[in-house]
């Protein structure tokens, strides 16, 4: 049966998120892999299938306001159960979605067939495919840094100058990602003759051990000189320095000049999410 979310199952739903969410073909991105991040997210609008008192599969919801986009945190549901539950999973969660938002997105590893053919069944069109890449050995890591240009932490006096070279379609709108520093993440710009040129995010779990760069990007106009390089090392640095024992990226699969770059200071490529949406 499906049941809304009730504190009852709050631990059944994250021992249920932290096990099958670390498993390739079951794996929902933006659920986090930690134990103690997954405790942390508001699962107040989760929906659950539960058969024989326990917790089978599940759908939830990131909601944004300001780019009016739902981001589906499931179907996660047992291989067994997937066929019969899935589709009475997505009609409850298209039923509680707020009036404003007007597109669904998913997103997944290769690995997960299952929401695959889902997506495809219910038209959701592919927009995106992203490579993850590793860095876990630091002994020989190569530096590729841009000299004199100075990497500082965001200021709000910069506020107006970051928002010229934030992409407004990417995951963080300007108001998400200056907050989101404040709570969650750290952010950095490359400022050159006061201008900002490009910036780096990236968090790390609560032990330190495993990070990510969620976010890097460099205005347009000012590529190829190196600024990305600059903010990529002070971020890898910074994160080394903090106890980070891994660290993760991202990058689109056709974006080969990124990619070189990252492989020529030591990330390895992992997995592949692929990225769905459909217009509501």
């Amino acid at each position: 049966m499906l049941l809304k979310m009730a504190d009852r199952y709050t631990k059944d739903l994250n021992d249920f998120l932290f096990k099958y969410n670390n498993i390739s073909n079951h794996f929902i991105a933006w659920i986090p892999n930690n134990y103690t991040k997954i405790a942390e997210i508001d699962k107040e609008n989760f929906i659950l299938c539960i058969n024989d008192n326990n917790v089978v599969g599940c759908i939830g919801l990131h909601i944004s306001e300001e780019q009016k986009v739902a981001r589906l945190l499931g179907p996660i549901i047992k291989d067994q159960y997937f066929t019969q539950y899935v589709d009475n999973l997505y009609e409850q969660c298209l039923a509680s979605l707020p009036n404003f938002i007007s597109e669904m997105k998913i997103a997944f590893f290769e690995e997960n067939v299952s929401c695959k053919l889902w997506c495809e069944k219910n038209n959701f069109e592919l927009y995106n495919a992203e490579r993850t890449m590793v860095l876990n050995n630091f002994s020989n890591i190569k530096k590729v840094e841009k000299e004199l240009v100075s990497i500082q932490a965001y200021e709000d006096r910069y506020r107006e100058k970051l928002d010229i070279v934030h992409p407004k379609n990417t995951f963080f709108t300007l108001n998400e990602l200056i907050e989101g520093s404040k709570e969650q993440h750290d952010l950095f710009l490359a400022i050159e003759n006061d201008e900002v040129k490009g910036y780096v995010c990236y968090e790390q779990s609560k032990d330190k051990k495993q990070s990510e760069i969620v976010l890097l990007h460099v205005g347009q106009e000012f590529r190829n000189n190196g600024y990305g390089s600059a903010l990529l090392n002070n971020a890898i640095k910074r994160l080394i320095e903090n106890g980070a024992e891994e660290i993760t990226i991202s990058v689109r699969v056709n974006n080969d000049k990124a990619q070189k770059l990252y492989k020529r200071i030591g990330f390895m490529e992992k997995e592949t999410i692929y990225a769905y949406r459909k217009e509501l």
